[in-house]
């Protein structure tokens, strides 16, 4: 009799625990669809679907969403469970993108593109897009493809870099993008200098030093400490550094550029042979913030047989030059800066005026008798040598 109760009590206990156990799971499944949905909006959405463990009561490994965790210990209570997950998240690994527009540009481009496949930094593409090249640029270009899967190529009808250029931001699917010459080289620290200062911070343009092949090496380094620029505080820093020291802000490869503020602003590069300078002062006027980083990250190649050096050109850059100082003294004209401006655009013309040959010279004071800065055409005429 004594066994017989043993028994029974034994088996009671089993049907017990299994229930017991049963019950628990069961009621486990049907709260893991809440746990989970608090998870995704507590720790995903913020760090970009990042590590996740999720336990119940206050077991370890009850529960584990398969990502790699470690990190930090958190418990929360939903319902009338405790869930203690661990989460640690990756630093938010920003998109960059490669804009390289390529007109017959096969003596430097596998050096450029050495360059720019060479990133410590994983997250990238190159969007290229080749420019009716009669060179050996398409053959050099299917190399590196078949090497390298981040290379995305695209065909541009135009000559010119600025429809280039638009094309390649149209395609491109990033955070920041960065637009650099064929004949110019970068760090292989850009990208990774470029994330770690971003984190988690949305930069609507990200501002870093280049250095030159040229005598003066510092011509495109503003020389201050690291940090964030609201927009008319680095307009004006910029407008000083040109007028005073004659350093030189304009470039868009000094920059890399958020795509989101690029698009909503509907920003493009113009069909003109000063496209940067064309777009330069919009995108610092209505940028919210700026990050300057003091450091190197891009190699400028002062190139005596490139497209903006060739004499052939020289009028029709001083005719653009003056197209965009027309356009920005109307742009600026009731606003705060608009003094400042002025002086930078005077400076700049007198600048390019002193290097243009003495016969584009007399063209280009006539130019500046019809435009918005006709003030100029005397002092020209007084200087024409």
């Amino acid at each position: 009799m004594k066994n017989k109760s043993v028994i029974l009590i034994s088996v009671l206990s089993t049907t017990l625990i299994c229930l017991l156990l049963f019950f628990t799971y069961f009621n486990n499944k049907i709260h893991f669809n809440n746990i989970k949905k608090y998870s995704q909006i507590d720790v995903f959405e913020k760090y970009n679907e990042d590590n996740i463990n999720v336990c119940y009561g206050n077991k370890f490994k009850c529960k584990k969403i398969d990502y790699k965790v470690y990190g930090n210990v958190n418990t929360k209570k939903i319902g009338k469970y405790k869930i203690i997950y661990v989460a640690k998240y990756k630093k938010l690994e920003k998109k960059f993108s490669f804009i390289l527009p390529i007109h017959n540009g096969e003596t430097f481009l596998e050096e450029c593109l050495n360059s720019v496949l060479n990133q410590n930094y994983d997250n990238y593409d190159v969007i290229v897009i080749i420019n009716r090249c009669t060179d050996y640029t398409v053959k050099i270009i299917r190399k590196f493809v078949k090497k390298y899967d981040r290379i995305k190529v695209f065909h541009s009808k135009s000559s010119k870099v600025g429809l280039a250029r638009n094309l390649g931001i149209k395609k491109s699917k990033c955070d920041y993008f960065i637009c650099i010459d064929s004949d110019d080289i970068v760090s292989k620290d850009m990208l990774k200098t470029l994330n770690d200062l971003v984190g988690k911070n949305d930069y609507d343009l990200l501002r870093f030093n280049a250095s030159t092949n040229h005598t003066d090496k510092k011509l495109f380094n503003l020389e201050k400490p690291s940090c964030c620029y609201l927009n008319m505080d680095y307009l004006y820093e910029v407008i000083d550094s040109f007028i005073k020291y004659g350093k030189i802000n304009g470039p868009m490869w000094l920059y890399a550029i958020n795509k989101n503020y690029f698009v909503n602003n509907k920003f493009r590069f113009v069909n003109k042979l000063q496209e940067d300078f064309g777009i330069f002062f919009y995108l610092i006027y209505n940028a919210k913030y700026i990050y300057y980083v003091n450091k190197e990250l891009y190699f400028y190649r002062i190139n005596n047989d490139g497209i903006m050096l060739n004499p052939a050109n020289q009028i029709s850059k001083l005719k653009d030059t003056l197209f965009f100082c027309n356009l920005y003294l109307k742009f600026f004209k009731n606003k705060i800066c608009y003094e400042q401006i002025k002086l930078y655009l005077i400076k700049l013309l007198i600048n390019k005026y002193k290097k243009a040959s003495y016969e584009n010279k007399k063209r280009f004071i006539k130019l500046i008798g019809s435009s918005d800065l006709y003030e100029l055409q005397s002092i020209f005429n007084n200087s024409i040598i």
